[in-house]
């Protein structure tokens, strides 16, 4: 019984405490606020691993730098959602194509789901 009580106690203690800890630090919302976007190279040497035949530097090369090296290149920062949204997008559609020969890659689910995976359908799929 008195263990029951120190229990109860200790537990009505540590919600004020929650409460506390909630307004001073509170959680990360989890969204994106900014998005920083390689543009070009900053430094030569590195640039020219990654650079074609011809001396040029596409985007996916100079990201791949960027993975790399994250200081050797210049960034835009971009603070504006829907080109965040697009940004976003135009980098997962490469990534999306290497599972072109799966279910979602093609075909009747690809057609249902999207390249995006925003549809109604897609939301029933995750919620089972």
């Amino acid at each position: 019984m008195k263990r029951a009580k120190r229990i109860i106690n200790t537990e009505g203690m540590q919600k004020p405490y929650r409460i506390i800890k909630s307004v001073m630090k509170p959680a990360p919302s989890g969204s994106l606020s900014k998005l920083f976007v390689p543009v070009s190279p900053k430094l030569p040497k590195i640039a020219a691993r990654f650079c074609a035949s011809d001396g040029t530097l596409s985007k996916n090369q100079l990201i791949a730098m960027a993975k790399f090296d994250k200081d050797s290149v210049n960034y835009e920062t971009i603070l504006a959602r829907d080109v965040m949204e697009k940004e976003l997008h135009a980098y997962n559609r490469q990534w999306f194509r290497q599972a072109h020969e799966t279910p979602f890659g093609h075909g009747e689910l690809f057609d249902i789901v999207g390249f995006d995976g925003l549809t109604e359908q897609a939301d029933a799929i995750i919620r089972g």
